[in-house]
Order: C-alpha cells, then sequence, then structure tokens
C-alpha cells in the first residue's frame, strides 16, 4: 500500500499539557463514570473560536468556521486526541469554603454550582492530560485562540460556567496572546457575542480551589438575587433558566424552558510569581446579542447584576 505523503507536509501538531484546577464533571455513555472524550473538548474549542475571532460578515465566519471544524457535508480538518495516563476520581464534592458568606445564602455554595450534578463522579483536582491537536499550519492562530479562550475564561464539563472543570495549561506556551485579547475585548455582533462584555477577578488569592470557587459562587448568587424583588422571577429569567429555588412558586415557564447564562465562572491557578500554586476566581460576563436587542430590559438586569458584583467588594 502506498502512502501519500504530501498531505502531512503541511500539517501541525501541537500538545498542551493540562491540569485540571477544579472538578471536572463529564462523562461518555455511562454518565456515572468520569470520562474526559476528545468530541466534549473539540466542541468547545468550536465555541470559543467564534468568541475569538471576527469577520466582516456572518456569511466569513460561517465559511471559516467550516474549513476548520466541518459542517453537515464536509469533514472537520483538525483531529484531537487525548490522554490521561492515571486518573483519580472524586465521588462527593467537599463544603463550600469562605469566611464572608452572605447572610441570607442558606446551604452549602459549592453544591448550589454544581446542582445536578453534585453527586456524580468527577475528575479530580491535579489530575494532568494531555490535549494533542493536528491540523494545517494556516488555522494555527485560530486554535491557538481558541485555546487561550477555553482554558482561560472557560472549563470543561457540565456546571463549567458555574466554574467546574476549570484547567491551566502546564510548561505550554500559546502564542500572541495579547493578540488573542484584543479580539476577546473586541469580537462583533455575527459571532453572537456583544462588546459590553465585563471581566472581574477576586481580589484576594486563596490557598485552595474550595475558597476560590465559594467566593465567585456567593458573588454570582448575590447578582442574581439582586435583579428581582422577593418572589419575582423575570430578571433572573433573562440571566439564565431553568430556575430552581425552595419553597419558591417558579412558573412553569421558567422551570422548564433553558437558557445558557452569559456569566462565566472560572478559577485559575497561578503558574508563577509571588503566588505561585495559589488560585484566583473570575467571572467574565459575554452579553449574547440577541437579549440586548430585546425591549431594553436586558440590558437594565444587566447593569444590576454589574453593580451587585461591584457592591460585593470581593471583585476587583
Amino acid at each position: 500500500m502506498q502512502l501519500n505523503i504530501s498531505r502531512y507536509r503541511n500539517v501541525e501538531e501541537v500538545k498542551y499539557e493540562c491540569e485540571v484546577v477544579t472538578p471536572m464533571f463529564v462523562a461518555g455513555a455511562d454518565q456515572n463514570k468520569a470520562v474526559l472524550r476528545a468530541p466534549t473538548v473539540k466542541g468547545l474549542l468550536r465555541y470559543w473560536w467564534r468568541a475569538t475571532n471576527e469577520f466582516d460578515s456572518l456569511r466569513d465566519l460561517k465559511k471559516r468556521e467550516g474549513e476548520i471544524f466541518g459542517t453537515t457535508e464536509s469533514k472537520s480538518k483538525v483531529s484531537l486526541h487525548i490522554d490521561m495516563d492515571t486518573v483519580k476520581n472524586g465521588h462527593s464534592l467537599p463544603r463550600g469554603s469562605f469566611s464572608r458568606k452572605p447572610d441570607k445564602f442558606q446551604g452549602d455554595i459549592l453544591k448550589y454550582l454544581a446542582y445536578g450534578t453534585s453527586q456524580r463522579e468527577y475528575i479530580s483536582p491535579e489530575n494532568l492530560f494531555r490535549i494533542t491537536i493536528r491540523f494545517p499550519k494556516e488555522y494555527k492562530q485560530d486554535i491557538q485562540s481558541a485555546m487561550y479562550g477555553l482554558s482561560v475564561f472557560g472549563g470543561i464539563g457540565a456546571k463549567s460556567r458555574n466554574g467546574f472543570g476549570s484547567f491551566r495549561l502546564v510548561n505550554t506556551r500559546i502564542d500572541q496572546p495579547e493578540v488573542v485579547r484584543t479580539k476577546m475585548l473586541s469580537v462583533a455582533e455575527y459571532t453572537k457575542v456583544n462588546k459590553g462584555r465585563r471581566l472581574f477577578k477576586t481580589r484576594d488569592v486563596f490557598d485552595g480551589w474550595e475558597e476560590a470557587l465559594s467566593c465567585i459562587g456567593y458573588v454570582y448568587w448575590q447578582a442574581r438575587m439582586a435583579v428581582d424583588d422577593r418572589h419575582e422571577f423575570d430578571g433572573r429569567a433573562q440571566i439564565a433558566l431553568p430556575i430552581t429555588a425552595r419553597n419558591e412558586p417558579i412558573p412553569d415557564k421558567y422551570k422548564k424552558q433553558r437558557q445558557a447564562k452569559p456569566f462565566f465562572l472560572h478559577v485559575s491557578r497561578m503558574k508563577s510569581g509571588e503566588h505561585k500554586d495559589k488560585y484566583r476566581g473570575m467571572i467574565s460576563f459575554f452579553p449574547l446579542t440577541y437579549m440586548l436587542k430585546n425591549d431594553g430590559t436586558y440590558n437594565k438586569v444587566f447593569e444590576k447584576a454589574i453593580k451587585a458584583i461591584e457592591r460585593t467588594g470581593e471583585m476587583k
């Protein structure tokens, strides 16, 4: 059999060494077994590629996206493989740990953030894994910008927008991160992410991920509760659906619908400097364009939430 070498000459392979920072709720066919699968990561890279790139038109964006990640008619030019030598899985979350707990919050903040998954097996923090990506060299910046967005703002698995599944790149450098950061702050309307985004980081650094995630969890909870009066839900429904709450008469339409929130909670573990291996929490806000085109309600909800975050004094 003759092997066609020419098709591989312009292909680049990049290996990202990664470390799990917060519990990662991932699964395969067996939902009770924690397994990190390549299709999960590839789908997330596609999302963050959209968030970190800009084009002159929606048509151009979709064309480029299809070239890289494939369409219903064409195969993806990107292949992705994941290796984990040994995996330590967890089965129950620790309790939330943060000294400045809001007086009105009842229960455990980590279970609140992990609602619906807290009893599932997860990949524990400090597990190491490797993501190997092969792609045509012309797409190098595209892949790097997507990986930057995923690793710095996002996470892998269920409840990743609530801070679970955060990971850091270990001994891996992404070229030209400033270019990517600039793009993250100036994405055009057709990416479905509006320019009115905001970024908050915890003022403090923490010894453990539990404290960092608890801190931003409480901040997010306060922001969400600030947009409505008690027993009202219209504001919270603008942020995320479904709504669940104990002993409150939630309308069926808010219990059954689904809408991903534009807030991303993330925990980073610092690589160097005086805070090496300490943890910091981050909340980023990526308002969706279609929301901002409504009757103005969403703008008001957004402003209330942001002001509530600032009032906590925990973020900068």
